[in-house]
């Protein structure tokens, strides 16, 4: 997974945190008790996949090269006998259908190597009989053949593994697609039941729907959030700020909100800005305290507009 990935994750995975810990609230609307399963099931269907994306085939490539030198040196022993035997009896065929230097065996194509040995094999075991003066038995053939037989069954690990990571690797953005479809067209939908009858869950909630993107921003220690602002909740914007820190708060959404600086005891709003779409606010940590974020309220009836997006980088 690349950086985005895996903070939108974490993300999923902090939601459904916060939904498990408030699971008897959950059980009282059973298809938001099913959604969250499905989110659950598409989480660790994704770390499955991430776990196989990052599976090295660098023992499997080494164990493979092994094997094939090992058969490669059992094989040309074994020719090299053959080749002895018929340069006595003036067998002039059989000398050349096994006339291969041990670097040519070593040098010889995964997908051929098998089936150069087994000719060996079978060359020399139809003249076992007269191989003993010459080095080789049936217990040097036995084993000859247990070593093509295990190339036959392990040469293809790497490649296995290579086609399992690329499968892994194609599957993420789907499954990240599905997770997606399931928080935004199911759980941020049915956690609408908690507005008005459980706000504090409900801000708690859509505090954890926000993605956070730590020491991987545009600059070295950057962290960058990103999230939604519901109805009558704050955001504070507080963790891991240092009193020096630069701050940079952007609406990203299509109504406005009001960016206040709180108090350490009381976290009350004592400064406050409103942010209109599109516009930005920068100050630094340390001046004025850690941003709360609040829906701008309608100068009419003081009602919360919608949910409003923003996006923060902290430097």
């Amino acid at each position: 997974m690349n950086n985005r990935q895996e903070n939108k994750l974490s993300m999923m995975e902090a939601s459904i945190e916060v939904l498990d810990g408030n699971s008897t609230l959950v059980a009282t609307v059973p298809a938001l008790v099913a959604a969250k399963s499905a989110l659950v099931a598409k989480t660790i269907a994704i770390r499955k996949a991430n776990l196989t994306q990052q599976k090295t085939t660098k023992g499997k490539t080494t164990d493979k090269g092994t094997r094939k030198y090992t058969l490669a040196d059992k094989a040309y022993s074994t020719a090299a006998a053959v080749q002895a035997y018929a340069s006595v009896t003036d067998n002039n065929d059989l000398y050349e259908l096994v006339n291969f230097s041990r670097w040519k065996l070593r040098q010889t194509d995964d997908e051929e190597i098998q089936q150069v040995c087994q000719l060996i094999h079978d060359q020399a075991n139809a003249v076992i009989a007269s191989l003993a003066d010459y080095g080789i038995d049936a217990a040097d053939l036995l084993e000859l053949q247990g070593l093509i037989n295990d190339w036959s069954t392990k040469s293809q690990a790497p490649r296995v593994a290579i086609s399992e990571r690329k499968a892994a690797t194609a599957s993420i953005p789907t499954l990240f697609k599905q997770a997606d479809s399931i928080l935004t067209k199911q759980i941020d939908k049915l956690m609408e039941n908690f507005i008005t009858s459980e706000p504090e869950f409900y801000a708690t909630y859509h505090n954890a729907r926000r993605i956070v993107n730590a020491g991987h921003g545009p600059g070295s220690g950057t962290i960058q959030l990103t999230g939604d602002i519901p109805p009558g909740s704050t955001v504070n914007i507080k963790d891991g700020i240092a009193p020096t820190a630069k701050i940079s708060i952007k609406n990203i959404g299509t109504v406005p909100f009001t960016v206040c600086s709180t108090d350490s005891a009381t976290e009350s709003c004592t400064i406050g800005q409103v942010l209109n779409p599109g516009e930005e606010v920068s100050f630094t940590g340390g001046s004025s305290g850690a941003p709360l974020l609040k829906p701008f309220l309608n100068a009419t009836n003081n009602d919360p507009l919608t949910i409003a997006n923003y996006k923060v980088t902290i430097s």
